[in-house]
């Protein structure tokens, strides 16, 4: 069982971690990881219909 002081050590580094974020640097950086995904899923999904086409 933790004591309060515990609690309350563990409260202060987790606010201290939370922050450290650079949000706006996260946020970038979530964008063009969903931006990059898209076009690999597109292109993978057009080069399966080429397949299933036949075209290599």
């Amino acid at each position: 069982m933790m004591s309060n002081v515990q609690f309350g050590t563990l409260g202060g580094t987790l606010c201290s971690v939370w922050n450290s974020f650079d949000w706006s640097n996260l946020l970038h950086t979530v964008l063009i990881a969903v931006v990059g995904a898209a076009v690999v899923l597109f292109d993978f999904l057009s080069y399966a219909k080429l397949i299933n086409k036949g075209v290599r």
